[in-house]
């Protein structure tokens, strides 16, 4: 067998998919994704100064994500979907503020002078994070000693960050998952009755010909699915599992790496109190 001495190192070779460079040149090009208004007024609230130009995250999918130079550095200012109510933002901060307490390598937020740690902005919120220094590897080729490596480095992560939660109750509450870590799930059986009786109803109305075919499939199967789903529920639910919090969306897209044996996962929108193997299944 050849030894290529790049390979038993600890820093990454890659090389860049065609859709990730397409990400990276589409987010140069296009106008800044917040205003820069709402980013000097949002700083002038955090007291902290501009020292650079802001640019904007390739990656970011589900919020608007911002790297802008600062007089403290780098900075990550990021703008929730509007549909992400205050309760899970605060659920999510509480966690991440746990994490900071043990010191486990996570995204770090940045106070404001209140103590605050998100604020918002014509109807808006946002929130302001250090900066971590590596990179993210989830469009990129990779030589499989590394991403074997990598993958056996996101293991040992994720069962650490798992270990670092246990028997912590997070602030507020996220939407999804259990109520808390003795308490039912939120979105239970009676709640995915109410849902399935609305997309019947709501199916009922489609008139485009492709989209109607479709949905006349969900409405003739209607209560098959929703028995199948109270079977499962049944199941799970006599497995008794314990809940604890998860990640919610582990996996290589949400992983900065510094070198091939050390990560630290990032974004914990999704991050709730439910069984751990819904973390091991996603994976």
């Amino acid at each position: 067998m050849i030894n290529i001495p790049f390979l038993s190192s600890k820093r990454i070779t890659s090389f860049p998919r065609p859709g990730r460079l397409k990400a990276h040149f589409s987010s140069r090009a296009r106008s800044l994704d917040i205003d820069r208004e709402i980013i000097n007024y949002l700083l002038s609230q955090y007291e902290i100064e501009l020292a650079g130009k802001s640019k904007n995250l390739p990656n970011a999918r589900r919020n608007t994500n911002l790297v802008i130079d600062t007089v403290h550095g780098k900075k990550i200012l990021k703008n929730y979907r509007p549909d992400w109510k205050a309760s899970t933002i605060e659920f999510e901060h509480s966690i991440l503020e746990q994490l900071r307490k043990t010191n486990f390598p996570a995204p770090r937020l940045v106070p404001l002078k209140n103590g605050n740690t998100w604020l918002s902005v014509e109807g808006l919120n946002y929130c302001l994070f250090d900066f971590i220094q590596g990179k993210n590897y989830s469009s990129s080729y990779l030589f499989r000693p590394h991403r074997v490596r990598m993958m056996a480095t996101s293991g040992r992560m994720l069962a650490s960050l798992h270990k670092q939660l246990i028997g912590f109750q997070p602030t507020r509450q996220h939407h999804l998952g259990f109520k808390s870590l003795e308490k039912d799930r939120i979105r239970n059986i009676p709640w995915i009755s109410e849902k399935i009786i609305e997309l019947v109803r709501d199916s009922r109305q489609i008139s485009e010909e492709e989209d109607k075919r479709a949905a006349e499939w969900l409405i003739r199967h209607s209560d098959e699915l929703f028995d199948n789903l109270v079977l499962l529920d049944e199941k799970l639910t006599a497995a008794n599992l314990t809940p604890i919090i998860i990640h919610g969306d582990y996996g290589l897209h949400n992983l900065i790496y510094t070198d091939v044996d050390h990560a630290v996962p990032v974004d914990y929108e999704l991050s709730r109190i439910e069984w751990r193997m819904s973390d091991l299944v996603s994976v």
